[in-house]
């Protein structure tokens, strides 16, 4: 598949939408905002993956607000973080004009709308890497190790190469980085990553400065020929 040749990332706005048809059902009645609530990106039995809500600003600032969360994120996801950074996070996520990349909360299946417990991301690379996506999940620390990390990589990764234009995949490859020295050790997200499939490509040595301190970053990779490979029956 020839790779597009627009320098603008590729657009995550598809014509023909993904398998992960969403059964959940949306509140009755308007939140106090008067905003409507947002339909599902993707629907697990324990998780759903949805567009942030100005609602989510409250559980937002509880989860995020932690250090060992931080750690591992951007700086552009500070410590501490505030209510006005969780306001004005969302009103960016929020934006129409970010077609490119995906910002969405994680919430539980069965209080979808009540509590946001984390946040995702899906970013479609420009230029001759519009065919690479890039995930990436946060989880608040009271939910970890409840395997909720594997069910969120999994979706988005399947959702990525599920995603379609007029009938044609978008996505060859979808990529995910982690910082070295993440709290745990070995590291929970290389852990993660390995078991959706992905497969460690490189190290980009002294390529994080974080907190005054420098870090590697860890390369994952998985492409669409090794996930059709994983879907196939055994």
């Amino acid at each position: 598949m020839s790779s597009s040749t627009s320098s603008a990332p590729q657009s995550l706005q598809p014509t023909q939408s993904p398998v992960h048809r969403p059964q959940a059902k949306l509140p009755t009645g308007l939140p106090a905002s008067g905003l409507p609530w947002p339909e599902p990106i993707i629907v697990l039995p324990n998780l759903t993956i949805r567009p942030y809500h100005t609602t989510d600003a409250a559980s937002l600032l509880r989860y995020a607000n932690n250090p060992l969360v931080a750690r591992n994120m951007p700086n552009t996801f500070p410590h501490p973080y505030t209510s006005t950074t969780a306001s004005a996070f969302i009103a960016r996520a929020l934006a129409p004009t970010r077609t490119h990349v995906k910002i969405w909360c994680i919430s539980l299946t069965a209080t979808p709308y009540s509590e946001c417990i984390g946040g995702c991301t899906l970013e479609a690379g420009p230029d001759v890497f519009s065919r690479n996506a890039e995930i990436g999940f946060w989880i608040g620390e009271e939910f970890w190790g409840q395997g909720l990390g594997t069910a969120v990589c999994r979706a988005l990764t399947n959702y990525a190469f599920t995603l379609a234009i007029e009938g044609q995949a978008i996505f060859q490859r979808v990529g995910a980085g982690v910082y070295s020295g993440t709290i745990r050790h070995p590291a929970i997200a290389e852990k993660v990553l390995k078991r959706c499939g992905f497969v460690a490509e490189g190290r980009m040595r002294d390529m994080i400065w974080k907190w005054g301190k420098v870090r590697d970053l860890e390369v994952y990779g998985l492409t669409r020929r090794e996930w059709e490979a994983m879907k196939r029956p055994r």
